[in-house]
């Protein structure tokens, strides 16, 4: 299944990354919370039962939240 490290490659829609940032500005985020919540959706990403569109969809979303500005 899909690794933390293998989010790094993937292509995010550009729709996606603007709507992890807005998420996290509305919901007043901070990058501890924005790192635990990408550890988070990594943890299931990386689950061998993982439905493969719902772990690719979280793997893209946490590169986001760690992308995102300290």
């Amino acid at each position: 299944m899909m690794s933390a490290s293998a989010s790094v490659a993937i292509a995010t829609p550009p729709a996606l990354v603007e709507a992890v940032k807005s998420m996290a500005a509305s919901m007043g985020l901070s990058a501890q919370e924005r790192s635990r919540a990408a550890e988070a959706l990594e943890a299931y990403a990386a689950k061998a039962d993982a439905d493969p569109a719902y772990a690719h969809a979280a793997a893209m979303i946490a590169h986001q939240l760690r992308a995102l500005p300290r």
